[in-house]
C-alpha cells in the first residue's frame, strides 16, 4: 500500500485532487480504445473501495468529460473532487513494475489522522522511516489489551505475501511473548518482527474496534 507523506498541493498552492496524486512511470501505458485500465488506484472509503485508472495518454475520461493526460480518471463514476490527505494511503494494483512518484511539502508537525471504527489504510505521514512499534499514538479511548491478551484493535502491515499483524497495548505491561514492558505503543502478536520499519510512502492497516484519532509525533528530519 502506497502512503501519502507529504502536504500534496499543486503549483498553485491548492490541495490536489486525486486525480493528481502520484504520477506513474512511461512503463504503464494507460488506457486502451475500450478503457482497458490494466493499472488502477484503489482508495478504501470504509466500507469499500473508490477506483481511478491511470491515463497514460492524452484522451477523454470515461463519462467524456475532460482531456487527460498522465493522471488518474474516474472509473464508474468515482468522485474525481476526492482529496487525500497526510497520513492517508491507498492501493495500486499495477500491470507490470515500474515506480510511482509523489511530490509535495515536507511535513515537519505533528499529524493527526481520523479512524473509523472497522478497517483503515493509514500511511506513514514523513519522508523518513517509522519503527512500527512507535508507529503513531492512538486517542485514550482506545484500551489495549486486557488481561487475556485481547486485542480489539490490531494493526496489519503487508510484507509482500501476507500480513503481519500487531495490538495496541494502552496500558503499561508485556507483549504477548514478555518479552518487554510496553505502554501506548503497538506489541507483537504471535512473534512478529519487532524492528520492522513502515518507510516513507508506505502504508498500514488498522483495524479500530470504535473511531477515534490516531496522532504521530514529528521525527527529527535533520
Amino acid at each position: 500500500m502506497i502512503g501519502v507523506p507529504f502536504k500534496e498541493v499543486a503549483t498553485d498552492g491548492a490541495t490536489k485532487s486525486i486525480t493528481e496524486i502520484g504520477k506513474l512511470s512511461s512503463g504503464f501505458a494507460g488506457y486502451d480504445d475500450n478503457y482497458d485500465f490494466t493499472t488502477r488506484m484503489e482508495v478504501w472509503n470504509g466500507t469499500g473501495y473508490d477506483f481511478y485508472g491511470w491515463a497514460g495518454t492524452s484522451g477523454t475520461d470515461v463519462d467524456g468529460d475532460a482531456s487527460l493526460d498522465n493522471t488518474w480518471t474516474d472509473l464508474d463514476a468515482e468522485p474525481v473532487s476526492e482529496t487525500l490527505q497526510v497520513g492517508e494511503g491507498f492501493w495500486v494494483k499495477a500491470a507490470n513494475t515500474g515506480t510511482i512518484t509523489l511530490a509535495g511539502e515536507v511535513v515537519t508537525t505533528n499529524v493527526t489522522v481520523s479512524l473509523m471504527s472497522g478497517y483503515n489504510i493509514v500511511a506513514n505521514p514523513y519522508p523518513c522511516d517509522l519503527k512500527v512499534t512507535n508507529f503513531g499514538r492512538l486517542d485514550n479511548s482506545f484500551a489495549g489489551y486486557d488481561d487475556n491478551y485481547d486485542f480489539t484493535t490490531r494493526m496489519e502491515v503487508w510484507n509482500g505475501t501476507g500480513y503481519a499483524f500487531y495490538g495496541w497495548a494502552g496500558t503499561s505491561g508485556t507483549d504477548v511473548d514478555g518479552d518487554a514492558s510496553l505502554d501506548y505503543t503497538w506489541t507483537d502478536l504471535d512473534a512478529e518482527p519487532v524492528d520492522t520499519v513502515i518507510p516513507a510512502g508506505s502504508s498500514v492497516w488498522i483495524k479500530a474496534d470504535h473511531s477515534g484519532t490516531i496522532t504521530f509525533t514529528a521525527p527529527s528530519l535533520d
